[in-house]
C-alpha cells in the first residue's frame, strides 16, 4: 500500500517536457517509467506550481496545462503541512489572484538606482533605511536586483574605504563572513552556514528547517558570484521565490527532480548543506535510477 509521506516532487519544467515532448524517445521512456511509479509513490501539484501557470506568458499555458497536470497527477496536491489531499485545480485556480501576490515591477523611468541611493547617504543607518523601504518596491526590476547583487559584493571590496558609505561600525563588521561568503568562488557548506546564520539572527526561525530558512539560503546563493543565477525580464524575482516555494514543498519528498541546471546545483547545494534528506537529480538520472523497472 502506497504511504501518504511517500512521494516525488517534479518541479514545473518536467511536468511541462512531459506534456509538449511525449514523441520524444527519451520523455517517452521518462513518461513509461513515471506510469509505472505511480504505484508506489505520488506525484503530487503544488500551489508553487500554479503560481508557475500564472507567470506563464502563454494564454493557453491556463487551461492546457490544468487539465494536464490534474490528470497526470491523479488530482494529488500538496499543502504547506506537507500533507497531501485529492484537489481539483479548476476548483480554486485563479490566475489574477495568484498574480497579485507576486512582486509588482515599477516603472523604470521613476526608478532610482541603489548608486544613488548610497551615494547621497554616507551614514550607514540612514543607508539602511532607505534600501528597506526602496528593495521591496524594486526588486522585481531585473535591473534594480542586478544592481544590489554588484553593490553587495562590492561593499566587501571597500570595507575599508571611506569613498562610499562609512562601514566602521559594529553591524558591518559582523556581517564580514556574509560578505566574504557573497564573494567567494570556494563555496562550501561551511561558509554558507556561516552566511545563513548571520541572516537569520534578523529572524525568528524554528528549529527544525522552516520556509525563512531555505528561503534565505537560496537567495544567499544567488547573490554569491559562483552561484548566481541570470536575471532577466524572463527570470526575475517572482520566478526565484517560486523556486523557493517549489523547495518547501519538495522538502520531505524521497527525490526532487529539475530541469533547469542552476536551480538544480543551488537546490542540490541547499539541501545537503542544511541536511535536509531529498535527492535532487536531473530527468536524465531519474530515468537512469529507475528505467530498470
Amino acid at each position: 500500500m502506497m504511504k501518504d509521506d511517500i512521494y516525488i516532487y517534479f518541479d514545473s519544467n518536467i511536468f511541462q517536457y512531459m506534456k509538449n515532448q511525449p514523441a520524444d524517445i527519451f520523455w517517452s521512456d521518462f513518461i513509461r517509467v513515471f506510469n509505472t511509479l505511480k504505484r508506489k509513490y505520488k506525484f503530487p501539484l503544488s500551489y508553487a506550481h500554479l503560481r508557475d501557470l500564472a507567470l506563464s506568458p502563454i494564454p493557453s499555458f491556463d487551461t492546457g496545462d490544468i487539465v494536464h497536470l490534474n490528470n497526470i497527477t491523479e488530482h494529488n496536491y500538496i499543502l504547506e503541512d506537507l500533507s497531501i489531499i485529492q484537489q481539483d485545480l479548476n476548483a480554486f485556480y485563479d490566475k489574477e489572484e495568484i498574480k497579485g501576490t507576486f512582486f509588482k515591477r515599477q516603472d523604470d523611468n521613476k526608478t532610482n538606482s541603489i548608486k544613488e541611493i548610497i551615494n547621497k547617504n554616507k551614514s550607514s543607518d540612514m543607508l539602511l533605511k532607505e534600501l528597506i523601504y526602496f528593495l521591496p518596491l524594486n526588486i522585481s526590476n531585473p535591473n534594480v536586483y542586478k544592481e544590489f547583487r554588484v553593490i553587495i559584493q562590492k561593499m566587501k571590496k571597500d570595507f575599508n574605504k571611506n569613498s562610499t558609505i562609512d562601514v566602521g561600525g559594529d553591524l558591518f563588521k559582523n556581517l564580514l563572513p556574509l560578505l566574504d561568503f557573497l564573494i567567494s568562488q570556494d563555496v562550501s557548506c561551511s561558509s554558507f552556514k556561516d552566511a545563513l546564520n548571520i541572516i537569520m539572527s534578523f529572524n525568528e526561525a524554528n528549529k527544525e528547517i522552516d520556509y525563512k530558512q531555505i528561503e534565505a539560503g537560496y537567495f544567499l546563493l544567488d547573490f554569491n558570484q559562483k552561484m548566481r543565477d541570470k536575471i532577466t525580464n524572463g527570470n526575475t524575482i517572482n520566478n526565484m521565490l517560486v523556486d523557493v516555494a517549489h523547495l518547501c514543498y519538495a522538502r520531505k519528498a524521497k527525490y526532487y527532480v529539475t530541469a533547469d541546471k542552476k536551480h538544480f546545483e543551488k537546490s542540490k547545494f541547499l539541501f545537503e548543506c542544511l541536511d535536509i534528506k531529498v535527492q535532487v537529480i536531473s530527468p536524465k538520472e531519474f530515468l537512469s535510477k529507475f528505467n530498470v523497472l
